[in-house]
């Protein structure tokens, strides 16, 4: 499967100064109440129906997790090799593997697990395709070199011998 990561990443919303832009906004404008997102509904109320612009948050629904455990496992591999992040110091360098493990502050689980892992690649693919960050040395000791039905056979087996 081939993916067109600095596509992805090249959005409008990745943009550096528009995403510094936020961060200079009260947050009285941000946050009204519970309403989340508030100058932005306000910007395109006059556009659209008030019932779509200030109905409930509701969920997105995107498989991540299916998608990482199965079709994105080899880019996770590519992306969050413990080698890579281990060098560069932002991260533990198992942190993709303690995610799908759900080891991380407490229970981890259904689609937070794909959730987590998406932000962490796309985080990786940002750095090196916006931002020019050079990747820097991978290591052969990563589970996600592994075939993902594999490496979740053998977590089973350890966990019973365990």
């Amino acid at each position: 499967m081939a993916f067109a990561w600095d596509i992805l990443v090249r959005s409008p919303f990745c943009d550096l100064p528009l995403a510094e832009c936020p961060f200079q906004l009260s947050g009285e404008l941000c946050l009204q109440g519970a309403c989340e997102k508030y100058l932005l509904k306000r910007a395109v109320e006059s556009w659209l129906p008030a019932e779509i612009v200030w109905r409930e948050k509701r969920g997105m629904g995107v498989p991540l997790t299916l998608w990482c455990l199965n079709e994105l496992w080899p880019e996770l591999g590519k992306w969050l090799n413990p080698g890579i992040v281990r060098s560069e110091g932002r991260f533990v360098s198992d942190i993709g593997m303690q995610v799908i493990r759900g080891q991380l502050r407490g229970q981890i689980w259904g689609r937070w697990i794909g959730e987590i892992l998406w932000l962490l690649m796309m985080w990786q693919v940002w750095r090196r395709q916006v931002l020019g960050e050079a990747a820097t040395e991978k290591t052969l000791f990563s589970p996600f070199l592994l075939p993902s039905w594999w490496w979740r056979m053998l977590e089973r087996y350890s966990m019973r011998e365990g």
